[in-house]
Formats: C-alpha cells, structure tokens, sequence
C-alpha cells in the first residue's frame, strides 16, 4: 500500500461529524472540495497544502501501520507527525506519541481514491467529534 500512497492527492470530500447529546450523529461542518492537497514521498516525508492561500505549506513525517487488503481495497492507520504536532501532543486528535493518526482507506479506482478518518475524541457540548476526508490522486 505504500507505493499506491504515493505522489499527490487533492481533497474531493471533507466532513466533520457529532454524535450530540441526544445520541444521534450530526454534519456539523463541510470542506470545499479542492482546499487541500497532500504529496506523499516514498522516504517517508509529505507536504500539506492549504489550496485556499491561507496557510502555508506544511512538511511532516508519515507511517503506515496494520495494513490489509480485501477485494482491491486496502486499509490500515496512517499517522503524520512533525515538531508542531509532537508540541500539542494529546490534544484534540493528536495522540499522546505526537502523531496525528487516520483509519485509513484506500480504493483501488480511476482515479484511486484515499478516504482518511480522525480518531472519534470527546468535546464539548458533543459527545464526540471526528473528521472524515476523501482525496483523489492527481
């Protein structure tokens, strides 16, 4: 899978969800498709970018952990990480080793798609929130 993973990805579809304090899940945000982009290189760096021009470029470090693979669908975790993630270790959906991990997903279509999903982590007034993010290889 780490070869597929491989050069430069562009979001098509980003969503963050609740489960709010009636225990149903909620939409509470959208993302533009095209915000974002990232690029995977095979020495194990990446950059992210913010397609929008508000932030800068932003280089890290990623891993692939506990990867299968069924039917032409690959999956496993995904975790990126530089000095300012591993500074806000244990925040939000940073775990507690600095690196902020995905459930990853990848499927094997034209173009090959990557589906990318936060840990679920409680925060007020939800009982919990996590984002879910498709990309699209260019």
């Amino acid at each position: 899978m780490k070869k597929k993973l491989l050069g430069y990805w562009i979001l098509s579809r980003g969503e963050s969800y609740a489960i709010n304090s009636a225990g149903e899940e909620i939409l509470t945000a959208t993302l533009k498709p095209g915000a974002s982009a990232y690029a995977f290189r095979e020495d194990g760096t990446a950059t992210g970018y913010d397609l929008t021009g508000n932030f800068p470029e932003e280089d890290f470090n990623w891993e692939l952990s506990k990867v299968e693979s069924h039917d032409g669908v690959y999956s496993g975790k995904l975790s990126v990480f530089n000095d300012k993630t591993k500074a806000n270790a244990g925040q939000l959906f940073i775990g507690a080793d600095g690196k902020l991990s995905y459930s990853i997903a990848y499927f094997d279509n034209t173009p090959p798609e990557l589906v990318l999903e936060t840990i679920h982590v409680p925060v007020y007034p939800h009982k919990e929130i996590w984002v879910e993010y498709k990309y699209v290889k260019k």
